[in-house]
């Protein structure tokens, strides 16, 4: 294989793990919104996550257009390469590789503290809107017509944003 196809190849996957490492800190920046609350920060980090992931899904596409075309699979790790070329990968390539390894770990984790804390948090808000709207003298609040027992207008809270 060529020298240059190695380079390029190399390059994707650490464009791939840089598109990961920039998606690790907004989801890091999320859980500080809120933390602090910060409903405006929280849907600017949620904006920029999504923007991330685009780019991320880009990345990997051009990899995995690669890989397939040079090794006719686009999921083969370096030992899957050697096999399939019969010979041995770079080692430019193998650390790249292990790096891309490595921050998926580290991606995934902070995924996972996210989901979790996104989903306490609502927990948290739903509870605050029912102690609320009981505090009021107001029927249970729900996010659906017919939630919580008989339901009126009144109790019916929306959750869109413009």
């Amino acid at each position: 294989m060529s020298t240059n196809l190695w380079v390029r190849l190399t390059e994707c996957i650490l464009a791939e793990a840089e598109a990961m490492e920039t998606l690790i800190k907004i989801l890091q920046t999320q859980r500080s919104a809120v933390a602090e609350v910060d409903s405006q920060d929280l849907r600017h980090q949620t904006d920029a996550m999504n923007e991330a992931i685009r780019r991320l899904e880009e990345v990997r596409n051009v990899r995995e257009d690669l890989f397939e075309s040079a090794f006719g699979n686009d999921a083969l790790d370096p030992d899957g390469i050697e096999e399939r070329i019969g010979g041995v990968v770079p080692a430019d390539f193998r650390t790249a590789w292990s790096e891309l390894s490595v921050v998926a770990k580290r991606a995934s984790r902070e995924l996972r503290i996210n989901h979790r804390v996104l989903t306490r948090a609502r927990s948290t808000g739903e509870v605050f809107f029912q102690t609320l709207f009981a505090h009021l003298g107001m029927e249970t609040p729900s996010y659906l017509q017919g939630e919580g027992g008989k339901s009126n207008r009144n109790s019916l809270l929306i959750n869109k944003v413009a």
